[in-house]
């Protein structure tokens, strides 16, 4: 009796570490991307300036140019835009889009705060994506408050267990305190605007290839 349970205990014994391990390759992870990235294709890049001389040691891009426009590709099947938001004195905003779709209207600044904020806030995120390459995009927002697009930090979702060829749909939000910085915005800080075209999306896909090809 004694011998016939060993086959079971070296069972147990292997499923009590071989179904951690899947559990562990299948949960899923959040990559954290620097605004100094190699990855973010930033254009006009002489329109882009770098800033780190936060009192919070964090650092960001930004630029006050009206053409200017940032794009970063990943894969996932979530991505976050987080900024240390811009004081009062200085409106802040974007357009961000994801894969060419609708744009939207996102703030970046606080006007109830006289300094830069001290820790992320997450103002724009899209979830539930199929597992697949995604492009992220950030361009000026056209109303008459806005100064500056800053861009701080990115953050995606990678899921081992999702299938790379499964159906999903982006869900672009954007999220935080209803901070009412213009009179365009609404009370969750979300302005859907076509904003990007699906050809102007493949134009700028040929641009970041031929950036990468040279």
């Amino acid at each position: 009796m004694f011998s016939s349970s060993l086959p079971f205990l070296s069972l147990l014994s292997f499923f009590s570490f071989v179904i951690p391990s899947i559990v562990e390759v299948h949960a899923a992870i959040n990559v954290t991307v620097d605004n100094s990235d190699p990855g973010i294709l930033y254009r006009p890049l002489g329109s882009w300036s770098l800033d780190d001389s936060y009192d919070s040691g964090a650092t960001d891009h930004f630029t006050g140019d009206q053409d200017a426009w940032a794009a970063f590709n990943f894969t996932g099947i979530a991505v976050y835009y987080l900024v240390h938001l811009y004081p009062s004195s200085l409106p802040t905003g974007g357009m961000i889009s994801l894969d060419g779709g609708p744009a939207v209207a996102v703030t970046m600044w606080n006007p109830d705060r006289d300094s830069y904020g001290r820790q992320w806030e997450t103002v724009w995120s899209a979830a539930n994506l199929t597992n697949t390459t995604h492009m992220l995009n950030v361009s000026w927002w056209p109303n008459q408050l806005n100064q500056f697009i800053s861009l701080d930090t990115i953050m995606y979702t990678i899921d081992n267990e999702t299938d790379a060829t499964s159906a999903g749909s982006a869900q672009p939000t954007a999220s935080g305190a209803d901070f009412g910085s213009s009179t365009t915005s609404s009370s969750n800080n979300t302005v859907p605007i076509v904003y990007s075209s699906s050809s102007n999306y493949e134009k700028l896909r040929r641009l970041q290839l031929r950036i990468l090809l040279r």
